[in-house]
């Protein structure tokens, strides 16, 4: 951008985002896994100088004795399988 930004609207809200940017009220930067794929919106990915996907590190943070729960336990280990098997574009 050659222009300074001017941000008149700040939320910690994907979905949030997304509406504001479908009743035309500018753009937003939000992970691709909160856009839709239903939805009609232009999109592309943010890359580094060198031409690579930008890519930002994900936590999932726990107790560990909540490990003994089936519920949570099975969250975590289905977690850590996508993680583990993810591909970076």
């Amino acid at each position: 951008f050659t222009t300074p930004r001017n941000i008149l609207i700040n939320t910690h809200n994907s979905y949030s985002c997304i509406e504001f940017v479908k009743a035309g009220l500018g753009f937003s930067i939000v992970p691709s896994i909160s856009v839709p794929e239903d939805e009609r919106l232009f999109t592309m990915p943010i890359l580094n100088i060198k031409g690579e996907p930008y890519l930002r590190p994900t936590r999932l943070l726990f107790y560990n004795k909540v490990r003994n729960l089936d519920v949570y336990n099975v969250f975590i280990e289905f977690f850590q399988s996508k993680m583990i098997n993810a591909k970076v574009a």
